[in-house]
Order: C-alpha cells, then structure tokens, then sequence
C-alpha cells in the first residue's frame, strides 16, 4: 500500500511486518543492514512501478477476498504490539464481533511475477518464506490466527490464488522477540549488524551538504582494491569480446562446439529524457574539511 509522510515517519519508530523477514534474513531483496539503515536514517522514498502496479491492484485483491471468503473485510489497520517496538499495518481484516473485539482473521495481499514458493493453495502455508515470517508477524502484534493471503501470480498468465496461513504460536513469538532483540542490540544502540545495507538504500540516504565525517582508511584502500580488478575484468571482458567479434568478419553470429552467438542489429524508440539529479563517488587529493 502507497504510505504518507506521516506513515513513513512512524514506521522508523519500529519494527513492521514488511521489516521482519529482512531481520531475519529470509527477505530476498532487503537484509538486516538495510532495516538499520531504514531506522536510523532518513531515506527518500522509494516507487517503483512494482510497487505502483501492487497499489493499484490491492483493493481488487481486497474485493476477491471478500468474494471467496463471503465475509466482509475492512482495510488499512495499523496495529502495535505491547512490547513498544512491533508493529503491523494490515491490508485487511475480516471484520470481527465489536462485542467481543477478538481478531482472529488478517488478510495480506500480494502481487508477484516470483513463483517461486508459492505452493498449491489448497494446501496450509504454502507461502514463499519472506510471507510466513511476515504474516506471524502480524500474527505476533495482533493475536490473530489466521492469515488469508489473496495473490496475483504470473503462473501461465495471470492468476489469482488464496492461500491460508495458520499461526504456530512458537514461530509468532521467535520473530517477534528477534525483532525486539534486533531493535534493542542495533537500533538503539547504533551498533551495525554484521550485514552490510545494499547500495540501492545507501543511494537513498538523505545527504547533510557538507558534512564530512571520519573513516576508517582500510575502507577506502578495499574500494580502490576492488575498483582496480573490476577495471581489470572489464578490459579483459572487452578484449575477449573483440576477439569474438573480429572472427565473424561480416557475419552476425558464430557458430562453435562450444556454442552459439548472434550480433544483430535491434532499433530503439527515442525519448526524452526528464533532467534529474545522481551522486557519483570520486576520490579526491587533498584533505576535506
């Protein structure tokens, strides 16, 4: 779901649901350094059209749930844990006896082109691993104790599946103290977990201009190591492709024992581009002040 300023502000303040399975290292795409980063810093907001297309197909998903469960849904909840650090904003719940005021059905909507992990949905629990942590997450914050998770999936075109996850009370209560330990060790502390956050978030800290802050020189010496043996690799990779290249004459593929190859010629619409800004590291001579 598409979150305001304010939203995301207040997610810096603890631990979600989508923070939960990069804590404990099952998040494909985000890792324990990246929730640190997340947490202690200001970073601008990421949109992707991923991320666009998923808003925009959310309340549908909301509604096929709706249609196959027969019950009604309410959407957009957030909800926190007593333990001051977990929290969860829910795609949906299925609205429950105001009486009794018991929730014990969550929905959690996704759209993937991964089919990876994903099983047979007549099946319990047949979730890639990123989506069980997260729903006993919402598990662990809520009470609830069971997760509908409503799916486009790109499997022989696109299809919609429901999937039914049932809390086990032993894994709820491991990710959420992991999330609480995560918060206390690192969050608080500013002590770094062992993992590195990706460059896709570093790019998008919110930079002091002209601040400039004391490293550590073996840093810097790694980086130039590293630089120099990808230059290395890219002149080797450029001669090789001459070479491969040189042996076709005017030809556009080659054929070999060792495989095939094809050099044609492919045409590109033009457009424009809109100006932006980048940051490019460069080292400099000198000290900085």
């Amino acid at each position: 779901m598409s979150l305001t300023d304010q939203q995301i502000e207040q997610r810096r303040k603890g631990i979600g649901s989508s923070d939960a399975p990069a804590v404990l290292g099952v998040d494909p795409y985000r890792g324990p350094g990246d929730v640190y980063l997340e947490k202690r810093l200001e970073l601008a907001p990421i949109s992707t059209e991923a991320i666009r297309s998923g808003d925009r197909l959310e309340p549908i998903l909301i509604k096929y749930a709706e249609e196959v469960l027969g019950k009604k849904i309410v959407a957009s909840v957030r909800v926190a844990s007593d333990d001051g650090v977990n929290a969860a904003n829910l795609d949906g719940m299925v609205e429950y006896d105001p009486i009794n005021e018991v929730l014990t059905e969550i929905v959690e909507a996704k759209t993937t082109g991964l089919v990876d992990g994903w099983g047979d949905p007549k099946e319990l629990n047949t979730v890639p691993d990123k989506v069980l942590i997260q729903t006993h997450h919402q598990f662990y914050v809520t009470g609830a104790v069971v997760a509908w998770v409503p799916v486009i999936l790109a499997r022989f075109g696109l299809k919609f599946e429901m999937h039914r996850v049932e809390r086990d009370d032993e894994l709820a209560a491991m990710v959420g103290r992991r999330c609480v330990d995560f918060w206390r060790n690192h969050v608080e502390t500013g002590v770094e977990p062992g993992e590195a956050p990706k460059l896709d978030a570093l790019t998008r800290v919110k930079r002091v201009p002209g601040k400039v802050v004391a490293i550590d020189g073996d840093l810097l010496v790694a980086y130039r190591a590293a630089n120099e043996i990808a230059k290395g690799a890219k002149k080797m990779a450029d001669q090789a492709k001459a070479e491969l290249l040189a042996s076709i004459g005017d030809g556009d593929g080659g054929r070999s024992d060792a495989g095939c190859f094809t050099y044609l010629e492919y045409q590109r619409k033009g457009y424009a581009v809109k100006p932006s800004s980048y940051r490019q590291m460069k080292e400099v001579k000198g000290e900085l002040t």
